[in-house]
């Protein structure tokens, strides 16, 4: 990068460079978690923020410290503070937006899903190529450090992998947009996604899909059940069971992996049903219990010690936004890329196939 290409975060007078500005699009909740993140890093500030809601967006202004509120990304997508964008919209919206931040000029973070269609996401994929900028998708448990260290053991302690079993069950039933899937709701589509990326990362590419989808409720738009099981390409076995309408304040999402040579179980991620170790590991007769790191700014030091603190999930240097804004600065590959985001939703959509026609679908 050189200073004739006018880069909003370099200063080309004193040769050093400065941080990034950080523009966020949609100021809900998540936008909180990804801010709490922005501020651990040296090299980001949010200098701006857009919402519909402008008493939102000025709420949120304050809060994170930006120079700037919009109630038009486009207005956003103009200031010149902004180096790059964290799109936290519905994600209907995501396609549009990436394309014409993409072409202002901005790297971009997008949340998941990706977008609704595959076809939305290769014009996402393409505008990002035409316009040399870095697009990356929030998968963000790919970076929880009990899935990391699950990771490992799955590879280096577990034998040939046999089978893997997750779950994501909610004690509150989905309400507004989450429910309509022409918004980008759906018990799977919106929450499920998590588990099926986490599934492809431990356990490697799927082969093929068998989902079947359920409402609790006949008046919902989308489902709140799913079961769906995969068929990888090592000759492994998945299954996701999920529902988001038991009884309150159910949170469960734990996984089991099992192998020829041990088992693991990852004792859940924003919650634990089952109070405990947030590993479990079985190997030679025994179980290994991990106890919890006391920092998340603290290495896993041996095999029996990981940080597993929801709210620290963010931020951190190894989290997905620092790398983020890494892969920024020092002009590297995204960490989570946009064909990334296009195989994951190839995947659902192949779940939402299969559940219509009642067939294993082929991915």
């Amino acid at each position: 990068m050189t200073c004739n290409q006018a880069i909003p975060w370099l200063d080309c007078d004193s040769k050093m460079p400065r941080q990034i500005g950080i523009g966020i699009i949609g100021t809900g909740d998540i936008a909180d978690m990804h801010a709490s993140a922005y501020r651990t890093c040296k090299d980001a500030r949010i200098v701006a923020v857009s919402d519909i809601d402008s008493a939102l967006a000025d709420k949120k202004k304050l809060l994170y410290g930006a120079d700037a509120s919009y109630t038009r990304y486009e207005d956003l997508l103009h200031d010149n503070k902004v180096g790059a964008v964290d799109i936290c919209v519905r994600p209907n919206l995501h396609a549009q937006i990436t394309v014409a931040a993409a072409e202002a000029g901005k790297d971009i973070l997008v949340e998941k899903p990706m977008a609704l269609t595959l076809h939305d996401c290769d014009e996402m994929i393409s505008a990002a190529k035409r316009n040399n900028i870095s697009l990356t998708v929030v998968h963000n448990q790919l970076f929880y450090p009990p899935h990391n260290e699950a990771k490992r053991l799955v590879d280096t302690e577990l034998g040939k992998p046999i089978m893997l079993v997750t779950r994501l069950h909610k004690g509150s039933p989905i309400k507004g947009w989450r429910t309509d899937p022409k918004i980008g709701g759906g018990w799977l589509t919106e929450a499920g996604i998590h588990k099926i990326y986490l599934a492809r990362y431990l356990m490697g590419e799927v082969k093929h899909v068998f989902c079947g989808l359920g409402k609790t409720t006949p008046d919902l738009l989308g489902e709140d059940i799913a079961v769906a099981s995969m068929t990888f390409a090592n000759g492994a076995y998945g299954c996701l069971c999920s529902n988001a309408n038991g009884p309150y304040p159910l949170w469960d999402d734990r996984t089991e992996v099992i192998g020829t040579d041990g088992m693991i179980i990852i004792n859940g991620v924003e919650d634990q049903i089952i109070p405990g170790p947030p590993i479990l590991f079985y190997k030679d007769g025994k179980w290994i219990a991990y106890t919890r790191a006391k920092s998340y700014a603290r290495r896993i030091d041996n095999r029996y010690e990981v940080e597993a603190d929801y709210p620290n999930l963010w931020p951190g240097g190894d989290k997905l936004i620092p790398q983020f804004v890494a892969s920024i600065v020092n002009n590297t590959e995204p960490v989570v890329s946009g064909e990334e985001g296009r195989r994951l939703m190839q995947i659902v959509l192949a779940c939402h196939e299969s559940a219509r026609a009642g067939k294993i679908v082929n991915v």
